[in-house]
């Protein structure tokens, strides 16, 4: 098995969706717990990145996304960025909406436009978005004198051939 995996999930998956909780033992529920949160944070196997000045409770913040178009969920949003302002959301991530009986037939899902990458925060190439089971790579953080950032790779995952995203 490949290491930070558990079968074909990545570690950092599986630590947001089965982290327990409400348990006394938690370093959350000791009074005034402030969790020691890096500004600048990198999930490479799920394909995530996020930028701030501070945490918690930054004043602004960048999320970016770029991973792998290939999980059955996925929405086609390689390059995807939200940004927001304290509690206000600049650039906002729809989401996704409640799940139709079609929802998980591909030929039907990804004609949705809270799937499709037009309704996301990143680019078209000739007017077309990306495709289902199409790779995407996160890259750094690179940093230097005033300045962190994060790439994106998304060549190849669009309907149009030969594109560099």
């Amino acid at each position: 098995m490949e290491a930070g995996r558990r079968g074909h999930w990545p570690q950092e998956a599986l630590a947001l969706l089965w982290r327990p909780v409400g348990e006394p033992w938690l370093p959350e529920e000791t009074a005034g717990f402030v969790p020691d949160l890096p500004p600048v944070a990198s999930f490479p196997s799920i394909g995530w990145a996020f930028l701030s000045p501070s945490r918690p409770d930054p004043p602004f913040f960048l999320a970016f996304k770029s991973g792998s178009l290939a999980a059955n969920h996925t929405h086609l949003d390689l390059n995807h960025v939200s940004v927001a302002v304290g509690d206000t959301m600049l650039a906002v991530e729809l989401g996704s909406r409640p799940y139709p009986a079609d929802y998980f037939q591909p030929e039907r899902r990804y004609e949705y436009y809270e799937i499709s990458t037009r309704g996301h925060n990143t680019v078209l190439v000739g007017g077309k978005g990306q495709v289902h089971g199409r790779p995407g790579q996160l890259l750094g953080p690179f940093n230097g004198e005033g300045y962190e950032a994060f790439t994106g790779i998304a060549d190849g995952a669009y309907e149009v051939e030969g594109t560099r995203a």
